[in-house]
């Protein structure tokens, strides 16, 4: 365990509560749903990917990278049947990003 990490697992909040564990435990959540979300992708199960992400664009609002993953996948699932929507998606995220 390196300074930084033993100084922000003992920080207390006012309450006397470590904000620090819940963030390790959210930041643990989401990285186990990225890698869940990267494995059914990889795996080609885009019906399962894009479930997963919109579990992970919960606990990240708004993320871009979460956002662009989801238009990837879900023109994927569709079948690429639509690239100009797809672009249309991507260009959103970018702008409002």
């Amino acid at each position: 365990m390196d300074a930084r990490d033993s100084s922000s697992s003992s920080a207390l909040n006012r309450d006397g509560s470590s904000s620090a564990v819940e963030d390790d435990g959210a930041l643990s959540i989401t990285a186990a749903l990225a890698r869940e979300a990267a494995s059914l992708f990889q795996s080609g199960k885009y019906v399962g990917c894009v479930e997963v992400l919109n579990q992970l664009l919960q606990k990240k609002e708004d993320d871009p990278k979460v956002l662009h993953n989801i238009a990837i996948a879900e023109y994927l699932r569709d079948g690429c049947s639509n690239p100009k929507k797809l672009l249309e998606v991507l260009n959103n995220v970018k702008v409002c990003h």
